[in-house]
């Protein structure tokens, strides 16, 4: 640059001499340039934490934005202005030479990935390093560019090696307009730090807003992609909780006698709780409450799966040692490594009877009204699917009139209460010993807000069955 020091990317000066009018002129074009790059720095910065949060706009965003401040501060036109003594100029300079190369080669990491043997990574890494062990030497030895040959060494290895490591990547995916972008920039550097000029003028800054409109493109091409690809993940995610609600049951269903309530609270927009329910006839109803590993998409899969293997058991309904071995040789070998808990139960009013079984799935609970007795329905087999011979086995309990049963999935009890601790089973049994009187659809919404006041782990799926007061046994 004419009439002035200019610092090129690798730093140094680039000519000196007593500024004139028509120095001042030529500086003009200096500082309309800063600002544009300026400007468009902190604009790509701030498109991309207020938008698409994406880091390649923020580290383009930011090394820009250091090109621009450090072509300003040591434009004579802008320090006048401002009145910015030289000293600190040239310091304001210095530090901005020696760190505006991390931004920079963040920015070609996104861009390339880590290169071959990840030698782009190391780059990266060596400026970090670079970055401070030379602003402490500068201020050690009081000379702003004390490490400015040093400097020079690493920019030119960074350029070669970023200018080989993006001509590799987008040659192969036709991107030739940025491969040019990019030679003429480094062609700038190198002209720079050999002190051509052309025209007078030293051509970096242009280089630099030719590759910066370049890199923006780029950026903003990738930015919105990966916005687009979001939205597609938001409308699958969508697709797949309106399917997931559809396999759940629309209503309770309607038996003479009992009293149902069901409530599904899931921890993310698809989850992989399962309910159902097998009306056989207007005495008899078979209850399953099922729990896939995992969450998000591959469980509410599974859980899908559970409907249409749950509903193929209409022979075997009222029992459910029986219901879930067909199931579990439904899903064995289908999971992956996933598996499902299960507790299925059938509620015969007309024996005044419950017969329950479970798949490796939390004890549910049976409220004896008449005694006030709480009965844990513990009788356990393993998950379903990974095991393809698992046996399961029934228990009986008598019910009558006023009695209850709680199925629940285990989000229940590992969400956390107000004093920070678990819900746990203990609090559970508790909060049943002391609401029995309660209708269905009350506990639940007392329960659910006494157990999850704070942090939750996982899916909560409660089903509520009450034997009506006016049933008696024939």
């Amino acid at each position: 640059m004419v009439g002035t020091e200019t610092a090129s990317l690798c730093g140094g000066v680039v000519g000196k001499r007593a500024m004139t009018a028509t120095d001042l002129l030529a500086e003009l074009p200096y500082l309309l340039l800063a600002t544009v790059i300026l400007v468009a720095g902190i604009t790509t910065a701030s498109f991309s934490v207020l938008r698409v949060k994406d880091r390649t706009l923020i580290y383009l965003g930011v090394f820009a934005g250091l090109y621009g401040v450090r072509l300003l501060v040591i434009n004579e036109i802008f320090r006048s202005a401002l009145r910015i003594p030289e000293e600190v100029s040239e310091w304001c300079a210095a530090v901005i030479t020696y760190t505006i190369l991390i931004p920079g080669g963040l920015l070609v990491r996104m861009l390339v990935g880590s290169g071959w043997r990840n030698s782009v990574t190391w780059v990266v890494r060596l400026t970090i390093v670079f970055a401070p062990v030379a602003i402490a030497w500068a201020v050690a030895v009081g000379e702003p560019l004390a490490a400015d040959s040093l400097n020079n060494v690493i920019v030119i290895l960074c350029t070669l090696l970023a200018g080989v490591a993006i001509i590799s990547r987008f040659h192969r995916r036709g991107r030739e307009w940025l491969i040019v972008c990019f030679l003429l920039f480094f062609g700038t550097i190198f002209m720079a730090n050999l002190q051509i000029e052309i025209g007078g003028y030293d051509p970096e800054p242009l280089g630099f807003l030719l590759v910066l409109v370049a890199l923006g493109l780029l950026a903003a091409e990738r930015a919105l992609e990966r916005e687009r690809r979001l939205k597609n993940v938001d409308y699958e995610l969508e697709t797949a909780r309106r399917i997931q609600t559809s396999i759940l049951p629309s209503s309770v269903p309607c038996v003479h006698g009992l009293v149902v309530a069901a409530r599904y609270e899931p921890m993310t927009e698809v989850a992989g709780d399962f309910y159902d329910f097998m009306v056989i006839d207007e005495k008899h109803l078979t209850v399953l409450v099922a729990d896939v590993s995992g969450h998000g998409v591959p469980a509410a899969l599974i859980a899908s799966m559970l409907k249409v293997a749950f509903g193929a058991q209409n022979e075997c309904a009222s029992n459910p040692a029986e219901v879930l071995s067909h199931m579990n040789a439904v899903l064995h070998g289908t999971l992956d490594r996933q598996f499902v808990t299960a507790a299925c139960a059938h509620i015969d009013l007309l024996e005044g009877a419950v017969v329950y079984a479970g798949a490796g799935h939390p004890p549910s609970l049976l409220w004896k009204c008449r005694t006030s007795e709480l009965v844990e329905l513990a009788e356990n087999g393993l998950f379903l699917g990974p095991f393809q011979n698992a046996a399961y086995k029934n228990v009986r309990h008598p019910i009558e009139a006023g009695d209850f049963l709680l199925f629940y999935t285990d989000g229940l009890v590992e969400g956390t209460s107000s004093d920070g601790q678990p819900f746990g089973d203990d609090r559970l049994r508790s909060f049943v010993r002391s609401n029995p009187g309660q209708e269905p659809a009350k506990f639940i919404d007392r329960l659910l807000e006494t157990a999850l006041i704070g942090v939750r782990e996982d899916d909560v799926t409660l089903v509520f069955a009450k034997v009506d007061e006016s049933v008696t046994r024939s």
